[in-house]
């Protein structure tokens, strides 16, 4: 769009672009609708890169200059003309979007924060965000990976400076970040998780992190779950096969790397790391990782690089690597695995991180096995029911949700009170509709994509109730 023209004394300003569908509600509704209607099968989003967390403040994810600390104000605003900028969305659309769609959250700290913007951050979540909603707080983002900014700058500021050995020379810049989050929330320590962010393959570094910490001071450790061609020899192999390269060849190498590589170290993490100090993981990434050596160079197998990520083979890779992740787990309490990215488009050179590639992937058209494992092992085993109970006593049940193929309704009764059932997606559009004649009744939904439906049960005394369904 050109300004081709405007008057000095009163120049055009305040520019929104809207679609035309939008233009009545877009100050309300900000979000997009079929974005939303993506998200809302997950319980909890981590604002890493929404927060620009990377470099923040800086132009590129590598730079980093020696400056001092930012204050509050200097923070990324709502009256900003775009949120499109190095520091990233603000804090206050973060907050809506958990209250609006009941979602768990992870913030990520910047690294040159001052103490001042860390307590006002601190402050704003703990003031606005809805108590029985979780937040997991990490300083910064892979602070020991030295292509990113703030490993430089923490360096830097923290061992040159202070003539400190690394990664020793970070740990109070984590620490006291993670401190005032803890004064703040001093009366209020449920509704936050303080993690700490390592690095899977690098035990050493990880172990010195973590150890040097204060006791008590964080409630969990947190490595990524990545798994790829981590043994450079396997990856060599793929180059020299080349454009012959198949998908196989690809999925066989990244199981052999998985089980030399990738499993030893997150096992090791956890044994020698997280159960000594009798904490539990929280995996801040991870999914497949996998990318040609160097980075950012095409590889000579690009073709099947990018198949792989289309194919059944990457949902197998993927639905294998959740059950190994579940041997990690006991109690009640649900593993948190963060993806890296929701969508974005394939890449032979850049690795290929998004679970879909478009938000109006047609998954009949262009596969999106990624996704589907994901849809499928959040719910894993999970056998329950929604019921509902009309004024007169009658308890009617909807099972299972999540549900594979069919949905069962039941009556307590055997007559059922209900007159019809209508289903509905996410955009308002009806896509079931049907009259209930027993108790006992069937609903086929094999053919729905993957998605979040509302189910609307209308009573024959006029009564009308809504439920949310998962179908995977």
């Amino acid at each position: 769009m050109v300004i081709e023209r405007s008057e000095i004394a009163n120049p055009v300003k305040n520019i929104r672009i809207v679609r035309s569908d939008f233009e009545q509600n877009y100050e309300d509704d900000i979000f997009n609708p079929l974005w939303i209607e993506k998200l809302s099968n997950f319980k909890a989003v981590r604002f890493m890169d929404w927060g620009s967390t990377n470099s923040w403040g800086m132009e590129n994810s590598w730079e980093w200059e020696d400056t001092t600390r930012t204050n509050w104000i200097d923070r990324s605003q709502t009256d900003y003309y775009t949120w499109s900028n190095n520091k990233g969305i603000p804090y206050e659309i973060m907050i809506k979007l958990m209250n609006d769609y009941d979602l768990d959250g992870w913030v990520c700290v910047p690294h040159k924060a001052s103490n001042e913007y860390i307590r006002k951050m601190a402050q704003l979540f703990h003031d606005n965000l809805k108590p029985e909603l979780k937040l997991t707080v990490e300083y910064s983002n892979e602070n020991w990976n030295w292509i990113f900014g703030q490993t430089q700058w923490l360096y830097h500021h923290g061992c040159e400076e202070q003539n400190k050995q690394w990664p020793e020379g970070i740990v109070p810049y984590i620490q006291n970040c993670l401190d005032i989050w803890s004064e703040v929330y001093a009366d209020d320590m449920s509704r936050i998780n303080r993690v700490v962010g390592v690095q899977t393959g690098w035990f050493d570094v990880s172990d010195r992190i973590i150890k040097n910490m204060r006791e008590g001071s964080i409630d969990a450790v947190s490595p990524a779950y990545y798994f790829g061609l981590s043994d450079e020899n396997l990856e060599a192999e793929l180059d020299i096969l080349g454009s012959e390269a198949t998908v196989q060849d690809i999925a066989s190498r990244v199981r052999e790397s998985r089980e030399y590589n990738e499993k030893v170290w997150i096992k090791k993490i956890k044994e020698g790391i997280a159960d000594p100090l009798n904490l539990p993981l929280m995996f801040y990434e991870g999914g497949q990782h996998i990318t040609p050596t160097p980075f950012g160079e095409e590889p000579t197998y690009a073709d099947a690089l990018l198949a792989i990520q289309r194919d059944t083979a990457i949902y197998n890779l993927y639905n294998e690597w959740f059950e190994f992740m579940r041997t990690l787990q006991s109690g009640d309490n649900p593993l948190t695995l963060m993806n890296f990215s929701f969508v974005s488009n394939r890449s032979a050179k850049y690795g290929s991180w998004g679970i879909l590639e478009t938000l109006d992937q047609d998954t009949s058209i262009i596969p999106a096995p990624k996704y589907k494992s994901i849809m499928e092992n959040i719910h894993h085993g999970c056998i329950e029911s929604s019921s509902v109970l009309t004024n007169d006593g009658n308890e009617i049940l909807l099972y299972p949700n999540p549900v594979v193929d069919k949905l069962y309704i039941e009556s307590s009764r055997n007559e059922t009170d209900i007159e019809v059932i209508k289903i509905y997606n996410l955009s308002g559009n009806i896509i079931f509709e049907s009259k209930i004649s027993n108790s006992g009744s069937t609903i086929d939904l094999s053919h729905l994509e993957t998605s979040v439906y509302i189910v609307k049960i209308l009573l024959k005394n006029g009564e009308s109730f809504y439920k949310k369904i998962i179908k995977y």
